[in-house]
């Protein structure tokens, strides 16, 4: 499926995932199938993880990497809260246009990502065989400073 694609782009090393917005565990299983440990949950999952909101968690252990793709009208609140938890890695899914809207350059500026990777290909993540969004990888790292690289991705063979 699309969302392993995105999976394969993304994750180069490993750690502890905290997937946050699992739905029915599509990347969450992507992670187990890497030899990852993975946390899974949703405020409304779908025959997979635990069912908790991702906005009632107070602390992650230091090597957690929150990874997930949230409900795009909750990105802003899921990259506040998900950077005030501290994680080693925050990586969000989100459209690839998000960042081009005005009312989110101050959300930009004050939480600056590490990186950007927009996809070079559209995931089908309804099965359809026709998607028509265009999204990229936000990614923010611990003590990352100095300017966001912004680095296409191909679709992995």
């Amino acid at each position: 499926p699309a969302i392993v694609d995105c999976m394969r782009a993304l994750v180069r090393n490993g750690g502890r995932v905290l997937e946050p917005a699992c739905g029915d565990g599509a990347m969450a299983k992507v992670f187990e199938a890497m030899g990852l440990p993975v946390e899974a949950s949703d405020i409304h999952p779908l025959g997979y993880g635990e069912k908790r909101d991702f906005f009632s968690i107070r602390e992650v252990s230091p090597d957690a990497n929150i990874i997930t793709n949230p409900p795009f009208d909750l990105a802003a609140d899921f990259i506040k809260h998900g950077l005030s938890l501290k994680p080693k890695k925050l990586a969000l899914v989100l459209k690839a246009t998000y960042w081009h809207a005005a009312s989110r350059g101050g959300l930009f500026e004050r939480t600056r990502p590490a990186a950007i990777y927009p996809l070079l290909w559209r995931p089908d993540f309804l099965g359809k065989g026709r998607p028509t969004m265009d999204v990229c990888w936000t990614v923010w790292r611990r003590g990352h400073v100095g300017p966001t690289v912004y680095r296409p991705i191909a679709r992995p063979s």
